[in-house]
């Protein structure tokens, strides 16, 4: 590569990538190996992840301001910084993990509040209620990850999340199907499989921060020593990143939610299609951390061209990226879903689905990295904004009107989902090119 921003982009991106890569792959896997089970079981799985990445993605947004933050103090030379960051980033984890699960409890008992076949909701509850407990592991393990990323030292936790992904398909094939003497539990064996995997990610991670030479010297002298200092300073922008999050994360599930009311064929459906489009997200989630990251870094520099030039190389990245994700969605819309599962009642309607979900790829990943670009730049308030006005003003209203008013079903859910993102990436990508394009 001889654009030196493309080349830092991703040198530091490909890592992520492939680490967060592995969270979607729990998801597929668990999806293929509970899809021998039933339809309803694939159903009730997709279904109770939606409901647990909803309610636990502002989190998950909250923790996506660590590495902006840590690079910055990185560039200005404060190590002790770092590590004090770090020390409130799992203290934010501990105390937030606990809420997160305590919530997904009480709607894994009130699962009838979604109104969902009744064979998802006999399965669903039991699904989400083990996998709620996972949001404490879960999120000590992005608060570690977020610390080392920040440091620019992406391949531990992409190693370690890759090494989860394994740990999970072995326990899945246990514990689902009852191999080697455990108990077939079904779609709640997929449920332990992911818990256990996301405790040995966190622990895993931690122990590396512990022990190694190169994240020493960012470490405090205590991991209880001044853990409430930068509390403020990460609440403060990482709120509204998680608020970014949810309203995204949380129109696909209310997506999710109207499917359901079709039917579990057309939830299956759903869940089959969301897969592959979720692989392609993070990639580009992947650049707009590394362009975050370095946008940030730049900052830290006093350097206001190069974090523009970051940006933008980024925002060019996913447009090629991305067009080519779109082609191949479009070429092989009728094959992906065979991969899922050969139930002809799902597949009718999966197809056209996959069809419409190769025209969002393009929108979808430029909102994504814009807003990854614009966390760099510390802007968050007028992108949350935005992402509300995008996905709950625009995509939701217009997905049930043309659902269930005008009578186009699932596929009306989809193009209003659509039109959100498109609405989203003009918006988001204007925003940057008015705050950061030197004058």
């Amino acid at each position: 590569m001889k654009n030196h921003f493309v080349k830092k982009i991703w040198e530091l991106s490909w890592p992520i990538i492939l680490g967060q890569i592995s969270y979607v792959l729990m998801g597929i896997a668990d999806n293929i190996m509970v899809g021998k089970v039933s339809s309803a079981a694939v159903a009730a799985v997709g279904f109770s992840n939606t409901i647990f990445f909803t309610v636990s993605i502002i989190g998950v947004g909250i923790f996506s301001i660590l590495p902006p933050l840590i690079s910055k103090a990185k560039a200005e030379g404060e190590n002790l910084r770092c590590g004090v960051l770090l020390n409130n980033g799992l203290l934010i984890a501990l105390w937030m993990g606990a809420i997160f699960t305590l919530i997904t409890w009480v709607l894994s008992v009130n699962f009838s509040w979604f109104k969902q076949d009744a064979a998802v909701t006999e399965i669903g509850i039991g699904f989400l209620n083990i996998i709620g407990f996972s949001a404490i592991p879960l999120f000590l393990f992005l608060a570690a990850k977020q610390f080392t990323d920040g440091l620019g030292f992406t391949k531990i936790s992409m190693a370690i999340a890759l090494s989860a992904v394994g740990l999970n398909i072995f326990l899945n094939y246990l514990l689902i199907y009852g191999n080697w003497g455990a108990p077939a539990l079904g779609a709640q064996g997929a449920a332990w499989a992911t818990l256990i995997a996301r405790f040995a990610m966190a622990f895993g991670l931690l122990l590396y921060i512990l022990r190694s030479k190169k994240t020493k010297p960012y470490c405090p002298p205590s991991f209880v020593s001044q853990n409430v200092i930068y509390h403020r300073e990460i609440l403060k922008d990482g709120v509204p990143s998680g608020l970014q999050y949810f309203f995204e994360i949380g129109a696909f599930a209310v997506a999710n939610l109207f499917m359901g009311w079709m039917g579990k064929d057309i939830s299956a459906a759903y869940q089959i299609v969301i897969s592959p489009a979720a692989l392609t997200y993070l990639f580009v989630s992947g650049f707009g951390i590394g362009a975050s990251i370095l946008v940030s870094e730049s900052l830290g520099e006093h350097n206001a061209v190069s974090a523009y030039k970051f940006g933008l190389n980024a925002i060019k990245m996913t447009l090629i990226f991305e067009l080519f994700t779109c082609s191949i969605f479009i070429v092989f819309h009728k094959l992906i879903p065979l991969a899922y599962i050969h139930d002809e009642n799902v597949l009718k309607h999966a197809i056209p689905l996959m069809l419409i979900a190769g025209f969002f790829q393009i929108p979808d990943g430029i909102q994504c990295v814009s807003l990854g670009v614009l966390r760099g730049l510390y802007d968050v308030k007028i992108p949350t904004f935005i992402t509300l006005f995008a996905y709950w003003v625009v995509s939701l209203p217009l997905g049930y009107y043309l659902a269930f008013v005008k009578g186009y079903g699932a596929p009306g859910v989809w193009w209003g989902l659509t039109i959100g993102l498109l609405t989203s990436a003009i918006l988001l990508s204007g925003r940057f090119f008015q705050i950061a394009k030197p004058r």
